[in-house]
């Protein structure tokens, strides 16, 4: 018996076109794991999944920006109707504005904190009016 199987889970990874998003993935599909690739990019998407093809794993794209943390909870609907739900959560979505700290402007904080923190956060509360099967979802971020 595998140890580390993963088959009938299904695993959403935020920032899962490249990266350590993909590897992460590409993992859990080897896994057994169905997969929900969530990317701002729906090119990068469709080469990602293109990557896990052929393991005997559905992979479903989702292209949408982390930033719109009031739209979450539509995506995590979208997700929950054309996988029957998520097991395991990777936040991998991440972004940062380079330059000297005096050049960011308030804007850019903010889109900073939306996708670093805030959208990690926004899932479990979406839970409460989210339907799902029962609570059975390792979360990790």
């Amino acid at each position: 018996m595998n140890r580390y199987s993963l088959k009938n889970k299904c695993v959403m990874v935020t920032g899962g076109s490249r990266g350590i998003g993909l590897a992460i993935a590409q993992a859990c599909a080897r896994a057994g794991a169905r997969i929900a690739l969530v990317a701002r990019n729906p090119r990068t998407l469709r080469q990602a999944a293109a990557t896990m093809q052929g393991r005997r794993t559905k992979v479903d794209c989702f292209s949408f920006d982390m930033a719109a943390t009031d739209k979450l909870e539509a995506l995590y609907r979208r997700i929950i109707r054309r996988t029957g739900g998520v097991d395991i959560l990777v936040n991998n979505a991440g972004t940062t504005v380079r330059g000297p700290a005096e050049t960011i402007n308030q804007e850019d904080w903010e889109m900073v904190l939306k996708v670093n923190l805030t959208s990690c956060s926004a899932r479990p509360h979406a839970r409460t009016t989210v339907p799902t099967p029962p609570p059975r979802a390792a979360y990790a971020s």
